[in-house]
Parts: C-alpha cells; sequence; structure tokens
C-alpha cells in the first residue's frame, strides 16, 4: 500500500501539486539522514547532504519509473550523494585501523552510562569503514533486502553478503574488546 500511495503523490507532484513534496520528504528524511550520517559521520554536514539529496530528488523526480521503490532510489541518492561530498572535501572517513580512541572510548565509564543498547550497536557500526557501516545500516537496522541494497550501492549480490560476513566479524572483535563485566552490566540493564 505504502508503494501506491508514493506513486500517487509522485503522480500528483508531476501534474504541479509541488507542496506535496513536502509529504515525501517528511516520509524519508530518516531515511535519508541515516545513510548520509552513516558515510559522512558528521551530523551537520549530513544534514545539509540531506537537503541535497531532496533537492536532487525533486529536480528528478520525472526519471522515477517505479520500477523499484521510492526508499530505495531516493537511498540510492543518498548514497552518491554521500560519497560524492565525501570525495571532493578529500575527507575519506578512517576505518578500524586510523580509530581515534577519544572518539570512541569503548572501555571507558560512558559506556556504563549508556542506557540503550542501540546507542552501543550504532557506536561500533561507525567503526566500520564508510561504505561497510552503510551496508550494515541499511541490512540490520533499515531491513533493506540485499536486492535493495545492491541497487543502491551498486554492490553485487555475493560480494554484499562477503562485506556482511566481515563486518559482522569486525564487531564482534570490537565487542570482545569491551571488558566482560561492562557488557554483562549493559546487558542486564
Amino acid at each position: 500500500m505504502a508503494v501506491q500511495d508514493d506513486q500517487n503523490l509522485i503522480s500528483e507532484i508531476l501534474r504541479g501539486n509541488r507542496e506535496l513534496f513536502g509529504v515525501l520528504i517528511k516520509k524519508y528524511q530518516k531515511l535519508v539522514f541515516t545513510v548520509a550520517y552513516r558515510i559522512i559521520k558528521d551530523e551537520d554536514e549530513s544534514k545539509d547532504v540531506s537537503q541535497d539529496v531532496f533537492i536532487k530528488a525533486f529536480q528528478n523526480l520525472k526519471k522515477f519509473n517505479g520500477d523499484a521503490k521510492f526508499s530505495t532510489w531516493i537511498s540510492t541518492i543518498a548514497f552518491r550523494q554521500s560519497f560524492d561530498y565525501l570525495k571532493k572535501k578529500q575527507k575519506r572517513s578512517s576505518s578500524l585501523d586510523n580509530w581515534n580512541n577519544s572518539d570512541y572510548d569503548i572501555n571507558s565509564d560512558s559506556l556504563i552510562e549508556i542506557k540503550e543498547r542501540k546507542i552501543f550497536i550504532q557506536k561500533a557500526i561507525d567503526l566500520l569503514k564508510p561504505e561497510d557501516s552503510i551496508i550494515v545500516t541499511l541490512y540490520y537496522l533499515e531491513e533493506k533486502s540485499l536486492n535493495e541494497i545492491s541497487e543502491i550501492t551498486g554492490i553485487t549480490i555475493n560480494n554484499l553478503k562477503a562485506r556482511l560476513f566481515k563486518s559482522r566479524k569486525m564487531l564482534k572483535d570490537i565487542f570482545k574488546r569491551v571488558d566482560k563485566t561492562e557488557i554483562n552490566e549493559f546487558y542486564e540493564r
């Protein structure tokens, strides 16, 4: 039903009812921001890129043919805009090898104070390479299928499976770094 709703909205927008694009923005702003943030890792810059994504989507709305879901189409734009932004700024995000311990001190007392498991997991995901971070986010948090992620990223399904496997292993290693007592205290909450 949501796919049909999106298609109806798009048809109305293309007929000249441009203010309805605000409905699409409201519906997909969190998804677009999440994709941008997982790649850029800066809230303000991700907000700027998100705005650019919606401008680009609006300008190219007539090119949306409905073969894929609108969420997949706009996620693809967000993915590409975010990487284009990084390339232009020459700010490749760091991998685990270049990780700055002061940014993510997993063993610090602040971890114990974190009340939600989601925050802990998101910090761990942030330690992955930007492209792996977005793949994990799209698959596990946004619940996108491998086919949808392949459309968004341009990465083959077999390569996606391999990257998800590798990312899960890296996340497991990150979790092992945390003192077992901290993990137990954290999950008992």
